[in-house]
């Protein structure tokens, strides 16, 4: 009467509910002193479940199960550790159920660290907060470093091999891993693949994951960042990605390594290569679009001035002409040349 007359409503099932499918499950289960009931269940549980490891996981679960509470029934499988019986049940429900019970399958059923892990955690969208990157548990802190370092190619591998939606996160929380233990070249092989651009040495150290390919560099260190080997064979790999991007696409530049191309072309011109020294500062002009004597706010202050010294220099020691460059029409009337072009007409007559 209840209901009208109705057995069954479109939103189906739900504990608590007041839908006439609740007053049939609580007919159907509800305690009477017909002992027959009782030995019913205890029956079912004892033929189905007794001889089984997790009988009483199992005997939890379907009780659960006959009032249609799955999220509960899901978080009692696990922790009975019956990992294919919550998935199971977990399916059933909503995604982030299933995720759940996938997730704690793969970090207490799987040697923790292995590529068979990150890849289920791939696929549950987890993170690496939960120690995804520590390695074996049976391994001690000290061997860790050599655990990772051994099996980060196979970590990345598999990942790039199964991409799918959250893939960059997890390759950058691998990179981030190598980094901390002192893995340069191998956190910023990650880095690269997920999408991580190189940046300004001046940015803040946290945001600063990628400045230079191959090496850390310390925060505002650019006058003193090329003077070791290590330093110039990062700097030549840097320019060699910028150059392959633009291969691909002519207006691609990395404003970051601007200032170390600036760098790098005053250190050739100091070593006597003054003409490749020029067709560096050529080349940071096509890159920066800074015209000649024309600032740009995107680049530290001085950064276009020093350019232009160099610029000057180089070409008042090759005895050639400045190039000309073109100017943008608004700023021609401000332009005033400088001291050293003037220097360098006054030689030419």
């Amino acid at each position: 009467a209840l209901n009208k007359g109705r057995l069954r409503s479109n939103e189906g099932f739900s504990e608590g509910g007041a839908g006439p499918e609740v007053a049939i499950v609580d007919l159907l289960l509800r305690n009477t002193d017909d002992a027959s009931t009782t030995d019913s269940t205890q029956a079912l549980s004892k033929d189905y479940f007794s001889s089984l490891p997790a009988h009483d996981t199992m005997a939890k679960v379907q009780s659960l199960l006959l009032r249609g509470r799955r999220e509960e029934a899901v978080l009692t499988a696990l922790t009975g550790k019956q990992y294919g019986l919550a998935m199971i049940i977990a399916s059933a429900c909503d995604r982030h159920v299933f995720q759940l019970a996938a997730r704690t399958y793969a970090s207490e059923a799987m040697t923790t660290g292995c590529p068979l892990q990150t890849f289920s955690m791939l696929l549950t969208g987890a993170d690496a907060s939960n120690g995804l990157w520590k390695g074996a548990e049976n391994e001690s802190d000290e061997q860790h470093p050599t655990y990772l370092e051994s099996t980060w190619r196979q970590h990345l591998s598999t990942i790039l091999s199964n991409r799918i939606a959250g893939w960059d996160r997890l390759v950058r929380s691998l990179g981030d891993e190598l980094r901390s233990m002192g893995c340069i070249p191998a956190a910023h092989a990650c880095y690269m693949v997920c999408g991580v651009q190189i940046t300004s040495v001046q940015k803040l150290t946290g945001s600063r994951r990628l400045v230079l390919l191959g090496c850390e560099v310390p925060p505002n260190s650019l006058p003193s960042s090329l003077q070791t080997p290590e330093s110039l064979r990062s700097y030549q790999r840097s320019e060699a990605w910028e150059w392959a991007k633009r291969c691909g696409n002519p207006q691609a530049a990395v404003p970051a390594l601007q200032l170390f191309k600036l760098t790098y072309a005053n250190l050739l011109v100091d070593w006597g290569y003054e003409t490749v020294g020029l067709e560096y500062v050529r080349s940071i002009r096509e890159c920066t679009g800074l015209a000649k004597d024309v600032g740009n706010n995107s680049y530290p202050t001085g950064f276009a001035e020093n350019l232009d010294v160099l610029e000057d220099r180089v070409c008042v020691s090759l005895g050639v002409e400045p190039p000309v460059t073109k100017i943008p029409k608004s700023k021609k009337k401000f332009i005033i040349p400088n001291v050293v072009s003037k220097a360098f007409t006054t030689i030419q007559q």
